[in-house]
């Protein structure tokens, strides 16, 4: 990703400057940008990650030790955005909240 993509939000610029190329290039996670195709401006964009539930976090979702795959999807989104409300209304359900976000996730195989 280009050093010199700006936009209003400090973590998003960090993440693109910083870390985006060096977690696809060490298949940490995957970007997909999202190209206005008018003004050909980012109109937005996904990070899809791998990561490993714990046990208990397993059995509270009925995922079993091996099933391969993703039928839960996670996200954070932080406390103050209003798409908050969007993914609420969509099948989301918050998991917790830190100081600066919301993590929210979605049971995959329910909400098909």
């Amino acid at each position: 990703m280009s050093h010199s993509f700006c936009c209003e939000n400090d973590d998003v610029n960090k993440f693109f400057q910083e870390k985006a190329n060096f977690n696809n290039q060490n298949l940490l996670s995957k970007l997909y940008i999202y190209i206005n195709q008018i003004n050909k401006e980012i109109a937005g964009f996904i990070t899809l990650s791998t990561f490993r539930l714990n046990l208990p976090d397993s059995n509270k979702y009925g995922i079993r030790q091996d099933l391969i795959g993703c039928i839960l999807l996670i996200t954070e989104i932080q406390i103050d955005d209003p798409i908050l409300n969007y993914f609420l209304e969509n099948g989301f359900n918050i998991e917790r909240t830190s100081k600066k976000f919301h993590y929210l996730s979605i049971d995959l195989l329910i909400n098909t």
